[in-house]
């Protein structure tokens, strides 16, 4: 199961999976970066060539702008260094850095087995909670320190508020 995203692209609705659309807004950003701010409206036209390359190219039964299709467009429209040199202190790095909000640690109580710190633990480092309780079994029989830790975690670390996971959601990943 993958998460999709609606997207208005050069004036057309397109759902793309997250993938995808990360893809596709590094991409569009990238070209962004490299063109004179007199000559934005190259950057409309190339989304809508963009939006044009997609209604020509998505099959009829599906429904999903996946990351292959997004790969044909680019292939299609060029790489981004076509459009110029990146202007001085932005590009792919400095633009991909503008719009990313911190991530905080929380205790997920939704997955929790006792006070959900590992669960939250899992959800931070995006890996599978069972492997870090697990690491935190293997810690609490080698070292005997794991119970102590974890009560310190679970004093230290807040409760993830309620409404995080949908606006988490709503926003595409990055909490509004």
């Amino acid at each position: 199961m993958k998460i999709t995203i609606d997207v208005n692209l050069g004036g057309y609705a397109f759902i793309f999976d997250r993938d995808a659309y990360k893809l596709m807004k590094d991409y569009l950003d990238e070209i962004a970066a490299r063109l004179p701010d007199d000559e934005k409206e190259i950057a409309v036209d190339v989304e809508q060539r963009i939006a044009d390359i997609l209604r020509d190219r998505m099959p009829i039964s599906q429904q999903v702008v996946d990351i292959s299709i997004v790969r044909k467009a680019m292939d299609t429209i060029g790489k981004p260094e076509e459009f110029g040199s990146p202007k001085p202190g932005l590009g792919a790095l400095a633009s991909s850095f503008k719009n990313r909000t911190p991530r905080k640690i929380y205790r997920d109580k939704s997955r929790a087995m006792i006070g959900g710190v590992c669960a939250g633990i899992a959800e931070y480092f995006n890996i599978d909670v069972t492997i870090v309780r697990l690491i935190a079994l293997l810690i609490l029989l080698v070292f005997g320190t794991g119970i102590l830790v974890y009560i310190i975690l679970w004093i230290i670390i807040p409760r993830k508020p309620l409404m995080y996971d949908y606006l988490k959601n709503k926003s595409n990943g990055q909490v509004v």
